[in-house]
């Protein structure tokens, strides 16, 4: 009987132990501190100082790369038509297609923001001459908003679409979509932090005055948590609406959604990386000793992977397999194995929301809200069972692809459909909003649904 124990002790240890092992890593020419996004097929999405954009498949080959005049150090972001934009230090935003075909740039501003994405389209981007842009999907100058300082802190857009982000010259700032000023909100130091929003709107931020910050929707003063550094990292709100961030003292730190301390966990390095949080609650991130960390919900150890340098800045993403993402200084890109299955269903579960980095409550990959034609699509879902029922109509000759994603954009279903009919979805959906997306023949529609 004891043989048969530690024999069973070391098949779950030997099960353990493959969370946080390499899956594969990729060479590039230099440091990799762009942050990755996934697109809606897998395909990865990166950049590096060696002047290229990267796009990977998730199995770590070569799909294509795009050469631009610098190095190409923010994160990219995906529309919902799979165009990518990305901004390089040769003082362009570009955008491509899904294949890398350029699509077109714009410029000569030097871009030191990551990019958002609006429900409409628009992109929204920082420069260093104090502006923050606006520009159309098709890459015309649309506004500009002057601030006192560089812009490097990305926005973020509500869900009404206000966009909210920081500047060198110590405020954040709340503009409408066509760039009218509402509020803005002074800290004690430059803000970088890209905002976080939750669900009733609340926006956290840090702040290089040492300050992690929650403000209300109309830029009230909520409460303010000090650390013993400068606050660069971009807050992650877990599902339980733990706020989670990284500071200069060493720490990334877990506060309630009240401003409670609740733990914090000491890298010994600099925490400048966002945190990504997993659907099982698995937070992990990088730190300035050349490591990514994964730890439980409490705050606890699990593992942490090492690079060949002592510097990541690159936030990690989740692909829905629980493979992790992220570059190093060591100017390779990472592939890290875990247990968790995609993103947590929170209101922020990473840097710039989802795996496609818009940047947007609400935002995922492509499944902007569609007008529904019926009877193509009606979806009826109960909230004692949380079973879902879905009816659709093919055309004729056609297969299809149903898809339901939660409110963060991570697909939870899906399902190959060859005739029209309907599907009874045995697993059981919590409360919440989803989007059930049926795709043939090149088009899709899209129905919203809410479980109460």
């Amino acid at each position: 009987m004891r043989s048969l124990i530690v024999l069973l002790s070391l098949s779950v240890l030997a099960f353990a132990q493959q969370d946080g092992t390499l899956k594969w890593r990729y060479p590039t020419g230099d440091i990799v501190a762009s942050s990755p996004a996934i697109g809606s097929d897998g395909t990865i999405y990166f950049g590096s100082y060696d002047a290229y954009f990267y796009a990977l498949t998730p199995q770590g080959e070569f799909n294509w790369r795009y050469q631009t005049g610098d190095n190409v150090w923010l994160s990219p972001a995906i529309g919902s038509d799979g165009t990518i934009y990305f901004a390089s230090y040769d003082g362009y935003l570009y955008a491509l297609s899904a294949e890398g075909e350029f699509d077109w740039r714009y410029g000569e501003v030097r871009v030191i923001s990551s990019p958002a994405i609006g429900s409409d389209g628009a992109i929204y981007f920082g420069s260093n001459d104090g502006y923050l842009y606006a520009l159309t999907p098709e890459g015309e100058f649309d506004w500009r908003y002057q601030t006192g300082g560089p812009v490097s802190s990305s926005p973020a857009i509500g869900s009404d679409g206000t966009i909210y982000f920081g500047s060198d010259d110590g405020y954040l700032y709340a503009l409408t979509p066509e760039g009218g000023f509402v509020w803005s909100y002074q800290t004690g130091g430059n803000v970088v932090s890209s905002p976080a929003i939750d669900s009733d709107g609340t926006i956290y931020f840090g702040s290089f005055d040492f300050y992690l910050y929650s403000l209300t929707p109309q830029g009230e003063f909520n409460w303010s948590y000090p650390t013993g550094g400068h606050v660069i990292s971009s807050p992650a709100i877990g599902s339980d609406g733990t706020v989670y961030f990284g500071s200069d003292d060493g720490y990334l730190y877990a506060l309630s959604a009240e401003g409670d301390f609740n733990w914090r966990y000491e890298t010994g390095h600099l925490v400048w990386t966002s945190p990504a949080i997993g659907s099982d609650g698995t937070i992990y991130f990088g730190s300035n000793d050349g490591c990514l960390y994964a730890l439980i919900a409490q705050g606890q150890f699990i593992w942490r992977y090492p690079t060949e340098t002592n510097f990541v800045f690159s936030s990690p993403a989740i692909g829905s397999d629980g493979t992790i993402y992220f570059g190093s200084y060591d100017s390779y890109f990472y592939a890290i194995t875990s247990s968790s299955e995609g993103l947590a269903d929170s209101p922020w579960p990473k840097f710039r929301h989802d795996n496609q980095n818009t940047g947007r409550v609400g935002g995922g990959p492509g499944i902007a809200e569609q007008p529904l034609t019926p009877p193509n699509l009606s979806v009826s879902a109960s909230g004692v069972s949380g079973r879902m029922r879905v009816a659709f109509a093919l055309p004729e000759g056609q297969s299809g692809v149903l898809r339901i994603y939660n409110v963060s954009g991570q697909r939870v279903a899906e399902h190959t459909v060859t005739s029209s009919g309907e599907i009874k979805f045995s697993q059981r959906f919590l409360r919440g909003v989803y989007l059930v997306r049926l795709e043939s023949g090149g088009s899709s529609t899209t129905a919203k649904v809410v479980i109460q």
